[in-house]
């Protein structure tokens, strides 16, 4: 539906906040547009939707360009990898129907606009923080009116146009949806939450415990398994903190169980899928057999993809994409969409978001990165973690895909400030530094040169 007067002024007003707010507070309007504006409102602008999370990512981009906000330090592995996984995104598109090529610059956008505000805006381990609080600032009033729809089965965003006025239901269970395409999607903002309230458990005790009882209550207004399933590994990893150090031989023994599990089982390993139902009514089956029919059909989009897929599952898009079965992995979808080079670039990134993370916090224990607690870049494992296995029965397809975007671009930012500062290079500006000034081992005497970069940093 065309953007209403409601979307119109919250664009305005979020747009003043945008050029006025502070570099740290400045991804505020951001987050807003994700959790305060359904996207089913829009305005074609020569073939493309611009809702309000397009427009408010627009206005930071020209921000950021107006104040010279570069991201700081030197282009970091994760920076590189999202690169390519943007061009073999792009090229891939040539090779589908004309008439998805815009449809995929749109979803290109979705994340490549987001992730370079972040890493423009994140400037080092406090700032990643201090959004991280605003975050969850924003969502603290989304999160009363998701309850509010759970009792009530009305979802009261429909008054801001975009999102149906009565809630989705199943087996008798109110689903609330917030401004989100799907419940899911909504629950999945909340498990997030909860990761992101952890990064301020050293500093902020009492807003750490508030942002988990938001989120938690999030994930229980929506009703569905995803997202109890990522809270309860963002926690689970939470009370595994103490014995952090083993996590190497724990994800070494995982994989052994699996191989066990696919050697003992009449069926692939990934029907365990179907057996994880926290509420009645899941759809577990379905996703299982996704995956099971992207082995099936490897010969049909390992190249570049297919948009053709209604006949991998009994389940269609009918009236949505008569050609589409229910896409619901995100895993399964890189391979629709760009082939095995898109979906391999997208499991490199994740690993490389998974070791910067790990050296990060290998280098806290010893006092090597300034401000951060190990408690905190364990936090962050544990998010990455929530989103590696959700990923598998999970597409983050509307706005809550922001969250990935700005837990990958706020631990790059972290990556190249700690690199910038043992470097002790003056310029904050992001330029093509050598390689070996990135962060190889602990810096014996961090307080040697913490003060004067931090504040350049600020």
């Amino acid at each position: 539906m065309p953007i209403t007067a409601t979307g119109l002024l919250f664009v305005l007003i979020m747009g003043v906040i945008c050029f006025t707010a502070p570099r740290r507070y400045a991804v505020l309007p951001l987050f807003a547009s994700v959790l305060w504006m359904p996207v089913g409102q829009s305005i074609d602008i020569l073939g493309f939707h611009f809702y309000a999370f397009r427009f408010i990512a627009l206005l930071s981009l020209i921000r950021v360009l107006i104040r010279r906000e570069f991201p700081i330090g030197s282009w970091t592995v994760l920076d590189k990898t999202v690169l390519v996984w943007m061009a073999i995104f792009v090229a891939t598109s040539t090779l589908h129907k004309p008439q998805v090529f815009s449809t995929r610059l749109g979803m290109i956008y979705n994340f490549a606009a987001p992730y370079v505000i972040f890493r423009c805006l994140v400037t080092d381990f406090q700032s990643f923080k201090t959004a991280a609080l605003i975050a969850i600032m924003v969502f603290l009033p989304m999160t009363v009116l998701l309850v509010v729809e759970r009792q009530t089965g009305k979802n009261w965003f429909y008054l801001l146009g975009g999102v149906e006025e009565t809630s989705a239901a199943r087996d008798e269970q109110v689903r609330a949806q917030g401004p989100f395409a799907h419940p899911i999607n909504a629950g999945l903002a909340g498990a997030m939450t909860v990761g992101l309230a952890l990064l301020l458990w050293q500093e902020r005790r009492k807003t750490a415990l508030l942002g988990i009882c938001v989120g938690l209550a999030a994930i229980y207004a929506c009703s569905s398994s995803g997202p109890v399933m990522a809270g309860g590994i963002i926690l689970g990893a939470a009370c595994c903190y103490r014995w952090r150090a083993h996590s190497k031989q724990a994800t070494r023994w995982g994989f052994v169980g699996l191989i066990a599990l696919q050697l003992a089982m009449n069926a692939p390993v990934w029907y365990l899928i179907a057996r994880v139902k926290v509420f009645g009514g899941s759809t577990a089956w379905h996703r299982a057999e996704l995956i099971n029919s992207s082995f099936k059909y490897f010969n049909e989009w390992w190249l570049a993809g297919t948009d053709v897929t209604r006949h991998w599952m009994p389940g269609g898009l009918d009236g949505v994409n008569e050609d589409f079965a229910d896409i619901t992995s995100e895993y399964v979808w890189m391979m629709v969409a760009g082939g095995l080079g898109l979906f391999l670039t997208f499991v490199v990134l994740l690993v490389h978001a998974f070791r910067c993370v790990g050296k990060m916090r290998a280098w806290s224990e010893n006092g090597g990165t300034p401000g951060a607690h190990p408690f905190e870049a364990w936090a962050i494992t544990g998010m990455l973690l929530a989103f590696s296995i959700t990923f598998l029965t999970i597409s983050y397809f509307d706005q809550v895909k922001t969250y990935w975007c700005f837990i990958t671009a706020a631990v790059s930012s972290w990556w190249a400030s700690t690199a910038l500062q043992k470097a002790g290079a003056s310029d904050t500006s992001l330029s093509l530094l050598p390689r070996n000034l990135e962060p190889q081992e602990p810096v014996p005497d961090p307080a040697a040169w913490q003060g004067d970069q931090m504040e350049q940093l600020k």
